[in-house]
């Protein structure tokens, strides 16, 4: 990705490198809607606690309201949405969550929530996302939402069952049977449930 086709909707170029390595989450969707107007306000509260976790938050539009936030990214050509692939394997264009990881120039995806809605406890899914992210060791022999897999293998979801081929360096997802590790799901992001099979 070229460093400087993304601009923040002040007029400041959006260049990597002046990013801090880590990770990187962006919010795509309407800045008049009620979940981006709840995002801003959480992103503001939690501010300082996401920068002691090394994590760059930004929210995308490609409109052009006027706003006193210095992290939007007016993205016209819906660039930071070819960063996922699951949004450039879709027709439309959704609000999301947008979860990467950047060190030096490079930038590479590691999830995307697709949809959250206005309710969706979303500052708590993105703090425990980058708390589990930097931690590498298991609880109990269980691993959490968001934890890098350290050996490739299969694993088995503790809350429903479903078993996941996974391999080394990939993070562990939420699972797609029961939501584990989602704020909704059977059990929430802070909980440990994938366990590796013998």
């Amino acid at each position: 990705m070229s460093n400087n086709l993304i601009q923040l909707s002040t007029g400041n170029e959006f260049v990597l490198e002046s990013i801090n390595d880590g990770l990187v989450v962006i919010f795509s969707g309407d800045l008049n809607s009620d979940l981006l107007e709840q995002q801003i306000k959480e992103y503001q509260k939690n501010k300082n606690l996401l920068a002691d976790l090394n994590c760059s938050l930004f929210f995308v539009t490609n409109k052009t309201e006027k706003t006193e936030i210095d992290n939007i990214i007016l993205d016209n050509d819906f660039v930071c949405y070819a960063l996922s692939p699951q949004l450039r394997d879709m027709n439309e264009i959704c609000e999301s969550i947008i979860f990467l990881k950047k060190t030096g120039a490079k930038i590479e995806h590691v999830y995307t929530r697709l949809r959250p809605k206005a309710k969706y406890d979303w500052m708590s899914e993105v703090i425990e996302f980058c708390k589990n992210y930097s931690n590498k060791k298991s609880f109990d022999n269980k691993w959490k939402f968001g934890q890098v897999v350290l050996v490739s293998g299969e694993y088995l979801c503790t809350n429903c069952g479903y078993i996941m081929d996974m391999n080394q360096n990939q993070l562990f997802p939420v699972c797609e049977v029961c939501l584990s590790g989602a704020p909704r799901g059977a059990c929430s992001v802070r909980e440990a449930f994938w366990k590796k099979l013998d």
